[in-house]
């Protein structure tokens, strides 16, 4: 069977039929095919993670486990969708039915639709086969589950480096779907976060349908999102655990919405909520605050759907004894978490972020102008508005500003800038909001009189807000195509955009590759993360566990007892003939260095590095550490 077909399938039997099955038992009735779409990925999202948890800790993760659980997962939706393909071809009045369904469709918003999803699609086709260091992080856990068949133990990499930077949603999502994928992991990571960044497009399209009942906003907000940089930038960088978290948040969100009116999606609502622990710890954080503000909203403004709401969740025997399930599983998670500990605790309350806190005023620009000023024109025009739907957007929006600045006032929240990129979901959807009372009040009815003279008289400030609304979202979609526009900082909604250079590597790899057959399995290598870009990828290669790096920022902010590590870093990268470096090799009981372009002299030049690489290939070159 060729490869590409049986990543295909793997594709189905991970990423869509789990998530379809949970809807079939739960009984799930979707408003549309998009919505059973985006259920079909966030809910496999959920089952990945579950599923791999559970191997993970009884029989093992390998291809036959992961195999068999995944067809078992899958069966419900397998057999659901056989039965209504087989009722669906055996009755021609269906197909008369589609033919007729197919003529009504309007030909302006199919068009818009197809060209929306194009604008996304040629946003981030750059990112594409990227290899940067986050993801370099996450493969290399994903080899250690696939060789060891168990969750891994992040806490070995201390005191060298934090277990708390790391989740293992992620790490699981890719070992299970590279079991059965049969391509190279090292390569195709990024069907992953394209599946996922799918998913959160999709809630953002649905959410902004499902508050304003309009598919002409549900277009607006996919050219938004689709052509915004932060989506690009997750799949660029390979945030694989921020792609799947932020997709799960989405969908809770989503299904408070659906819930009130339909009891049964409390169901996906919990397993999705309680699936962020594992999966992101931002997301964790973000979750509860947008839920708070929300609620607070709420009771202040739209109390009887908010009690609606919470008796819909709650309400019933099943639904105590699913929450209850909820509950278990929630803690479940959170003990085999890393950063749920007092640790993680002290780690947070020493770092260092204080000072990257930006400016309020700056803080709706960061997700790019143009989206910010959409956003806020969106919440302004809807600020009068009761509807529950609205009190979820200002709360969303109102946690991530709290969470950006909330160190400010004592609270140890790290990297506020990534809660502000996290504005570019809310944003798009309260900017199409805001286009489409702009544009829908400029449609002039069939049975108006009126010459179009005196519509356009009486319509002219709606026509120029149609037409300011049109030029806006020409310029976010050319900011794209123009490369005179990608070099203007922060312009239409994106930072400089650039193809990113991976200079290093190949080196990477080779150099990894060496490692691996010429390295005892307990050394410590050292790499310039402020130099190469693909770091990490040492480390996927080579498939050792313990690696420092030079990265000056993170000198800065990281807590308290690795600041010193990230200073030696820099003392050892500037200056290998300092006189304290041997005092830093013995201190971290480093085993090797690697060097990339002009450091190649300055260590081969050092005492302590043996004056000629043991390993060397291209502009990069690998020193064995030596007494000195």
């Amino acid at each position: 069977m060729p490869i590409y077909l049986i990543t295909l399938l793997a594709t189905v039997l991970v990423f869509l039929l789990p998530g379809y099955s949970i809807s079939c038992l739960f009984r799930l009735k979707f408003a549309n095919f998009a919505e059973s779409i985006f259920y079909s990925l966030s809910l496999s999202f959920a089952s990945v993670v579950l599923i791999g948890f559970i191997l993970g800790n009884t029989i093992g993760i390998n291809t036959t486990t992961v195999l068999a659980s995944f067809c078992v997962a899958g069966f419900v939706g397998a057999v659901s969708i056989g039965r209504k393909l087989w009722i669906y071809l055996a009755t021609r009045a269906n197909l008369r039915q589609l033919l007729i369904d197919l003529r009504r469709l309007d030909p302006k918003l199919l068009l818009l639709a197809l060209t929306a999803a194009a604008v996304a699609g040629f946003n981030w086709y750059s990112a594409i086969g990227t290899h940067r260091e986050d993801m370099g992080e996450h493969v290399f856990w994903a080899k250690t589950i696939i060789a060891t068949g168990r969750l891994p133990n992040y806490f070995s990499v201390e005191p060298l480096d934090q277990a708390v930077k790391f989740t293992y949603g992620a790490h699981l999502i890719l070992a299970q779907f590279f079991l059965l994928a049969g391509l190279p992991i090292e390569e195709y990571t990024w069907i992953t976060t394209i599946i996922g960044s799918i998913g959160i497009f999709s809630g953002v399209v649905l959410i902004t349908l499902r508050i304003t009942e309009s598919k002409l906003a549900a277009l607006i907000a996919a050219f938004l999102y689709g052509s915004a940089y932060q989506p690009y930038g997750y799949i660029q960088r390979g945030n694989l655990p921020d792609i799947s978290g932020y997709l799960l948040l989405i969908s809770t969100l989503y299904s408070i919405l659906r819930v009130r009116r339909t009891p049964s999606f409390s169901y996906p609502l919990g397993l999705t909520a309680v699936s962020i622990i594992p999966s992101h710890q931002l997301a964790t954080v973000i979750l509860p605050v947008v839920v708070l503000f929300t609620i607070s909203y709420s009771y202040i403004r739209s109390r009887s759907a908010l009690w609606e709401t919470l008796r819909s969740i709650f309400a019933g025997r099943i639904h105590f004894v699913f929450w209850m399930t909820m509950v278990l599983l929630a803690f479940a998670y959170a003990a085999t978490t890393t950063y749920v500990s007092s640790s993680a605790a002290s780690q947070l309350v020493t770092g260092n972020w204080r000072q990257y806190v930006p400016a309020i005023y700056i803080d709706p620009l960061v997700p790019g102008a143009t989206l910010g000023l959409l956003g806020i024109a969106g919440i302004i025009a809807t600020v009068k508005r009761k509807a529950l739907e609205f009190m979820m957007l200002f709360g969303w929006t109102s946690a991530l500003f709290f969470l950006t600045n909330s160190l400010l006032i004592g609270i140890p929240i790290p990297d506020p800038l990534r809660f502000l990129w996290r504005l570019t979901e809310p944003f798009a959807i309260l900017g199409a909001i805001f286009g489409y009372l702009v544009l829908g009040r400029s449609v002039l009815p069939e049975s108006s009189p009126m010459t179009r003279f005196e519509w356009i008289r009486r319509r002219k400030v709606p026509l120029l807000g149609t037409l300011l609304m049109t030029i806006i979202i020409t310029v976010q979609i050319g900011g794209l195509a123009v490369p005179v526009l990608e070099r203007i900082p922060g312009g239409f909604s994106l930072p400089s955009r650039y193809l990113p250079v991976e200079a290093f590597y190949q080196d990477d790899k080779q150099i990894g590759l060496w490692l691996a057959t010429n390295s005892p399995s307990t050394a410590v290598i050292t790499n310039d993360d402020d130099v190469d870009s693909t770091v990490t990828w040492v480390q996927v290669y080579s498939m050792r566990l313990h690696f420092l790096y030079r990265a000056d920022f993170a000198a800065i902010v990281a807590p308290a007892n690795y600041i010193q590590i990230y200073k030696s870093m820099a003392i050892l990268y500037e200056s290998p003939s300092d006189g304290r470096v041997p005092m830093i090799i013995r201190d971290y009981n480093i085993t090797y260095v690697v060097a990339h372009t002009d450091e190649i002299a300055l260590f081969a030049s050092a005492a302590c590095f043996g004056h000629s690489p043991a390993f060397q290939s291209g502009g990069s070159a690998l020193f064995a550490t030596t007494y000195c």
